[in-house]
């Protein structure tokens, strides 16, 4: 339609293309190409909005070539992952509803935390930098806080269900793990721990 963004449809036959004719592209599939676009989108559109004061500006996803490759590699991503990302809400899903409220989602932080934790602890085991939780040789194990739940929610729930579903579920993971690092460099620089005195992260 050269409007210069692609729509849904456009989107499937995409990856149609890339991953062969025979493949079929789920409604999930799509909506997880256009999570991160879109939370993208809504940001750069409120962020317009406010500076032209004109509710009729409107900023597609998968606009850009970026986009469009990150929408790639997020749903084969998406593909690579789903049954770990259907363990977990179905391991997580007490209200039995096929998505995640708040207090869900923060069960499944909670229990990744204890898991890294044992894994970072293993000996010889170096993590990937945004899986470090030492400060100052302490193993840390990090507790969301209301705030990072706000984040996830606010940043991760693109269809504004209040819920992550498995669509959702790839870059709320992501944006923890991001939202940890921060944490883990913030307490490096605020605490010291030095004789006698302790650091905890909260």
């Amino acid at each position: 339609e050269r409007r210069g963004a692609l729509t849904r449809d456009e989107a499937r036959r995409l990856l149609q293309t890339v991953l062969g004719a025979q493949h079929t592209v789920s409604e999930e599939g799509l909506d997880c190409v256009f999570v991160p676009a879109t939370v993208a989108a809504k940001e750069a559109a409120a962020a317009s909005m406010r500076e032209e004061q004109n509710g009729t500006i409107q900023i597609e996803p998968l606009a850009t070539k970026q986009e469009l490759i990150r929408g790639i590699a997020q749903y084969r991503a998406f593909l690579a992952r789903y049954d770990e990302v259907s363990n977990i809400i179905a391991q997580h899903d007490k209200t039995h509803t096929g998505v995640l409220n708040r207090d869900e989602m923060a069960g499944v932080i909670v229990d990744a935390e204890k898991e890294l934790r044992k894994r970072n602890l293993q000996l010889g085991y170096e993590p990937p930098k945004q899986d470090a939780r030492e400060v100052w040789g302490i193993t840390m194990e990090l507790m969301p806080t209301e705030q990072d739940i706000d984040a996830i929610f606010e940043q991760c729930d693109a269809n504004g269900d209040g819920c992550i579903g498995r669509s959702e579920m790839l870059p709320a993971l992501a944006l923890w793990a991001q939202l940890a690092h921060e944490r883990i460099e913030r307490e490096k620089v605020e605490c010291c721990c030095g004789a006698g005195a302790s650091c905890t992260v909260s």
